[in-house]
This record gives structure tokens, sequence and C-alpha cells, in this order.
């Protein structure tokens, strides 16, 4: 053990970090006289700080990930007719929010909670009983003689 005055404690910079026992150290480095060691275990101690902060930010992404592919498998199960049509305009227009209810109804059909198929129209009336406003593209088509015509065509053809 080294034994410092006063003097030189009070030109020490005081370094705290948790070795690799979980134990908590103090480390005093004289500005002065470097001292490698103590300097390179801060520095050791900063990286894995800096790499576990990584390795958790990527395991949250890739748990997202599965999370949102296996909401959409679980409502595989119930969603029929164009209920994949007003899901997909919603997350085009609202996100954050299609994924929250997504999550919600996923969790729902697994639980048990919902049964039974859920239509377009029953999806639409859900997502504006939210106040999320889905807009759908409309298209209306005229069958005439076995053939199906925009109403542009057809305004076409009469002038």
């Amino acid at each position: 053990m080294h034994v410092a005055s006063i003097r030189q404690l009070m030109q020490c910079s005081i370094f705290l970090y948790e070795n690799t026992k979980s134990e908590k150290v103090v480390v005093l480095v004289n500005e002065g006289d470097c001292v490698l060691s103590e300097d390179k275990a801060v520095e050791r101690w900063k990286r894995r700080r800096l790499l576990e902060a990584k390795k958790q930010w990527l395991a949250k992404k890739t748990q997202q990930a599965k999370k949102t592919e296996d909401s959409k498998k679980v409502l595989s199960r119930v969603l029929i007719g164009r209920a994949w049509e007003v899901l997909n305009a919603a997350e085009r227009q609202y996100p954050k929010a299609t994924h929250q209810v997504e999550d919600d109804l996923a969790h729902l059909v697994s639980t048990g909670k919902l049964k039974g198929p859920i239509d377009g129209e029953q999806l639409l009336w859900l997502f504006r009983r939210l106040g999320i406003n889905v807009k759908l593209e409309i298209r209306i088509r005229i069958l005439e003689h076995g053939e199906l015509k925009t109403i542009e065509d057809k305004l076409k053809v009469k002038h």
C-alpha cells in the first residue's frame, strides 16, 4: 500500500468504479504522475459499461422486432377480409399508435379474451373509437359487359 501526504491527496483526482466482482473501488490518480494501471482500469470499466449498454440496446431492438412479428402472427388467426388493408393503412398513417393497438389485440387474442374473426369494418370502427381516424383509399368501379371500369373510364366513353 502506498502512503501519501495530505498535500499529495489534494492534487489527486478521485475515480469510483465497480470491479468485476461488483465491488466499488476508489482510485486516486495524481495528475502529475499518471498511474497507468489505475487509468487503464478506469478506461476498461468505461469500455465495459459502454459495451453492456450497447448489448442491452441491441437486445431490446431485436425483442421489439420479434414482438412485432409475433403480434402479426397472432393477428393472422383472427383478422379476415379487408382487416389487413385497414391495418396496413393505419400503420402507414399512425405507426406508433397502430403498433400499440396491434400488441394489445395480439395479447387479447393470445389470452383468449378476444375470440372470433375481426373484419375490416370492425377494425376500422375500433381505430376510430380510439381516436385514430384511418383513411382508406376508395375506388369505385362499375361492372359493364363483364368488364370492371372506373368512373373515369365510364365518363370518357360518354363524351
